[in-house]
């Protein structure tokens, strides 16, 4: 028994929302897991489909169906502990590399190894000094580039590229220090030129930043960059001003303090009274 069905989900591409769907014919097993009184399904409610299963796709930029499987790529997470989801996998169209469909692969699921372009947990593939120079390659191309270095969709991090390097003994500190450390210095260049001549005119007009966010991250950045000349009077007003900010802040915190301090000693006195009074009754009654 099998059954012929369109699975639809939505997949965002170029930043356009495109719908596309894929004809299956579905063994027993797989459709038990479905509501069969519906027309279409959501690919998730699937968890992981062999292409086997796949008879034909549409694809919404092509705005053509195809009577052929589309192309897969699945891509397994770095392994966690307790992880129902452990990677993700694209149907991709074979005429013009649009993503069809994306789907989840979940615990249990046995993806062909020749479908799988990169697997961070060794689940399915070895772990190879190869895979961990493609990954560290990649972050400095996206570093030197100004980009954020780490693939959030595949979770890719430090921590996950040492952990991955220590289950193999390969050493990549001296390549993860690189990256940071030049991560760092496109950080500062980016702030230096984008944020610091706004938020210095920001922390100029307005005093009330002074104690904000705006001038702990103007702290924070001082010590890593280099301040252009033209910024440099502007950034000394702004110092001034925070020292002012500061030397006033100063004289009200003292003045209160000799108010408290007068408060005090009027409560010592007070209850030094109280004291005197409380031995002459004693002294009274006794």
């Amino acid at each position: 028994m099998e059954s012929e069905l369109s699975l639809e989900t939505q997949t965002i591409s170029n930043n356009t929302h495109r719908t596309s769907w894929i004809t299956t014919k579905l063994p027993p097993e797989i459709l038990s897991k479905l509501d069969l009184t519906l027309d279409q399904f959501l690919l998730e409610e699937l968890g992981y489909l062999d292409p086997e299963h796949i008879i034909g796709y549409h694809c919404d930029k092509c705005d053509k169906y195809y009577d052929s499987k589309p192309d897969l790529s699945i891509y397994i997470r770095p392994e966690k502990p307790d992880e129902f989801l452990i990677g993700d996998y694209i149907f991709i169209c074979t005429v013009c590399n649009e993503d069809i469909l994306c789907g989840y692969i979940e615990e249990g699921d046995k993806p062909k190894i020749e479908y799988i372009e990169r697997d961070l947990s060794g689940k399915f593939i070895p772990i190879q000094p190869s895979l961990i120079d493609q990954l560290l390659t990649e972050a400095e191309a996206r570093v030197s580039e100004g980009i954020e270095p780490w693939s959030l969709i595949e979770k890719v991090n430090p921590e996950t590229i040492t952990n991955l390097s220590n289950q193999i003994n390969y050493d990549i500190s001296e390549r993860l220090q690189t990256i940071k450390t030049t991560l760092e210095k496109v950080d500062a260049r980016r702030y230096t030129e984008r944020v610091l001549p706004i938020e210095l005119k920001t922390l100029e007009e307005e005093i009330d930043y002074m104690d904000g966010c705006v001038f702990e991250r103007l702290l924070t950045y001082l010590p890593r960059i280099t301040v252009p000349d033209n910024l440099k009077p502007l950034l000394v007003g702004v110092l001034e001003q925070a020292k002012n900010s500061t030397i006033s802040k100063i004289k009200i915190a003292e003045e209160e303090l000799e108010v408290a301090k007068e408060n005090t000693q009027k409560t010592i006195v007070d209850e030094q009274t109280v004291i005197s009074h409380l031995e002459d009754l004693i002294q009274q009654y006794s």
